[in-house]
C-alpha cells in the first residue's frame, strides 16, 4: 500500500511540477521522443528487445537494491521516481498534443505501463523483504543463517518478473 501511495504521489508531483521545472519538461520531451523513435518504422523484434531492455534496467535496479541493506530506503525512492516520470510524460503529452495526447496516452502508453507497474510493485515488495531479511541478520542478537535458499527464491521470483515483462 505504501508503494502504491508513493507511486501515486510521484504521478501527482510529476504532473504538478512539470510546467514549473524546465529540466523535467525537457526530460519528458526526450523520453517521449525516444519512445516514438524506438517504435516508429522498426521491426517488431527490435521494438520488443528495446522495450524489454528499458524495463529490465528498472527491474535490475530493484533486484540490486534488494541485495543490500539500503534497499529498504532505495526501493521507495525508485518507485516514487517512476511515478514522477509517468506523471511528467503524461503532462507533456497533454500540454503539447491536447486531446490527441490524451488518446495516445490512454491507448498506447497506459496498457503496457500497467503491466510494467504491477511487475515493479511485486519486485519492489520482494526487494524490500529481502533487504529487511539481510538487515535482520546484522543485528547483534541474531543467529547466523544461510541465505542460500532465500536468495535462490529471490532470484527465481525476479526471473518470473522478467518473463512477465517480456509478455
Amino acid at each position: 500500500i505504501l508503494l502504491c501511495a508513493l507511486f501515486i504521489a510521484g504521478i501527482a508531483v510529476g504532473s504538478a511540477v512539470f510546467s514549473k521545472n524546465n529540466s523535467l519538461a525537457e526530460f519528458s520531451k526526450n523520453m517521449f521522443e525516444s519512445y516514438i523513435s524506438t517504435h516508429q518504422n522498426k521491426h517488431w523484434f527490435y521494438v520488443l528487445i528495446s522495450s524489454f531492455a528499458k524495463y529490465m534496467f528498472v527491474l535490475l535496479l530493484y533486484f540490486l537494491s534488494g541485495t543490500s541493506m539500503l534497499g529498504v530506503a532505495v526501493v521507495p525512492v525508485v518507485t516514487f521516481w517512476q511515478g514522477v516520470i509517468a506523471g511528467s510524460v503524461s503532462s507533456y503529452l497533454y500540454s503539447c498534443y491536447s486531446l490527441k495526447g490524451v488518446a495516445f496516452n490512454a491507448v498506447i502508453l497506459v496498457p503496457p505501463s500497467i503491466i510494467f507497474t504491477i511487475c515493479c510493485f511485486f519486485a519492489a515488495k520482494e526487494s524490500i523483504g529481502f533487504s529487511l531479511f539481510m538487515a535482520k541478520l546484522t543485528l547483534p542478537k541474531s543467529k547466523p543463517a544461510s541465505m542460500y535458499n532465500d536468495f535462490r527464491k529471490y532470484c527465481g521470483k525476479f526471473i518470473i518478473f522478467a518473463v512477465a515483462l517480456i509478455f
